[in-house]
């Protein structure tokens, strides 16, 4: 081969040159020789990558589902690690983890977040698997047992100082949800709890010390509470004093210190929501999650939000708050408007023409297209509204009702 290459090049060379063919000889039996391990490598069908590019790369593969126990989801909580950084990244803190007996979602966006905020360079990372992994806790079941007592006369006061504080760890379950005896101080302290946050909705999460587990037993009829509030606060660590008296006479006045959170469902983003963008249904979800501070508390509705602008990147899976909200008219002058006219459980439905602008919960006027008669109505959504049924007078309450549908 190499004569024959040569042979065609000698006439184009010319005798001037008689040195350029020798070298051109030794070329290529130089390139010949070093191609031939190559050639036979990937003959034998075991050309691989080479080692310092497979040891360079991290493999994630996501878990479609995980369950955790701690305060935190790990990487290798919700994902099979292989490769270089494997057993580095696999303690890194990816999400914090759901309250016990709730669960919530880590996809891969949150995970090479959390990645690059530690300066992890994702051009190594190869991400496998589900698209996101849903995070379970479970619910922590005590069995506190029921101490007997007794109700002689002779009964041992319990000491106010030893019930008055609230260590870190506690025997009475963080829930919601715990059944237990009505006649009990426990039960009382419940009940008071709830009432007071009842107007924040959702469910109050209750955290009780665990000096306080004897008290916690007294019950109804040897013993009467009265609860008195030592503070305004209703969320984080609230200040109560029980009255505990015997046979109608006092017996303990007990100052106690309890954490009260909120389970309550929030509006959260379902998938990113870029700045400017007018918010649409698909955008949003419902989430339950636990708060300490009233003021933190997410909004429980989606009928405000829908049509709205946003006023930022919102990213998914974040809770949305008005503030990240720009009013946008849900109702626009001559927009045919749906008007629900509702009576108790009774509902009428029918369409008016909008002769204003209006926003979410604001009033905007109308005017009924058979009877040419204005009125008001409230927006509650994009094209829709409510009649004020305070302000409505019965000819505006007809008028407003239109055809039926």
């Amino acid at each position: 081969m190499q004569d024959a290459t040569l042979t065609f090049m000698e006439p184009l060379i010319g005798s001037q040159a008689p040195g350029i063919v020798a070298a051109v000889r030794t070329w290529i039996g130089v390139a010949v020789a070093a191609m031939l391990p190559v050639c036979a490598q990937a003959s034998d069908g075991r050309s691989k990558q080479t080692p310092s590019t497979s040891m360079a790369e991290t493999v994630v593969q996501v878990y479609p589902a995980t369950v955790v126990q701690g305060d935190s989801v790990l990487l290798s909580d919700v994902a099979r690690l292989s490769g270089e950084s494997a057993q580095l990244a696999a303690a890194w803190k990816v999400a914090s983890a759901p309250s016990c007996g709730l669960s919530c979602t880590v996809d891969v966006a949150a995970v090479q977040k959390a990645l690059g905020e530690r300066g992890v360079n994702l051009a190594n990372w190869i991400f496998r698997g589900a698209s996101r992994c849903k995070v379970s806790k479970p619910t922590i079941k005590q069995n506190r047992k029921t101490s007997t007592r007794s109700h002689s006369s002779n009964h041992q006061a319990i000491s106010a100082d030893n019930l008055s504080s609230l260590p870190k760890t506690t025997t009475s379950a963080a829930s919601d949800d715990v059944s237990v005896d009505p006649r009990t101080l426990e039960a009382h302290l419940r009940k008071h709890i709830a009432d007071r946050v009842a107007e924040l909705g959702g469910k109050p999460v209750i955290q009780f010390g665990a000096a306080l587990n004897a008290a916690l037993t007294l019950s109804e009829p040897a013993y009467q509470f009265a609860i008195k509030d030592r503070d305004k606060r209703r969320l984080g660590l609230i200040g109560l004093e029980v009255t505990v008296s015997e046979k109608g006479r006092i017996n303990q006045v007990l100052p106690i210190l309890v954490r009260v959170a909120l389970r309550k469902q929030v509006v959260m983003a379902a998938r990113a929501i870029n700045r400017n963008q007018i918010i649409e249904s698909a955008d949003l979800t419902l989430t339950e999650r636990v708060y300490e501070r009233p003021d933190q508390i997410g909004l429980s509705d989606t009928a405000p939000i829908v049509g709205q602008r946003a006023m930022r990147f919102i990213e998914p899976f974040t809770p949305i708050n008005i503030r990240d909200l720009e009013p946008v008219p849900l109702i626009k002058r001559n927009d045919l408007v749906t008007v629900w006219v509702r009576n108790g459980d009774v509902a009428i439905k029918a369409t008016a023409k909008a002769m204003s602008e209006a926003s979410y919960g604001q009033p905007v006027t109308l005017k009924n297209e058979m009877s040419r008669e204005p009125f008001i109505a409230q927006a509650t959504g994009p094209r829709t509204a409510e009649v004020m049924m305070a302000k409505a007078t019965p000819t505006d309450t007809a008028s407003s009702a239109g055809e039926m549908h």
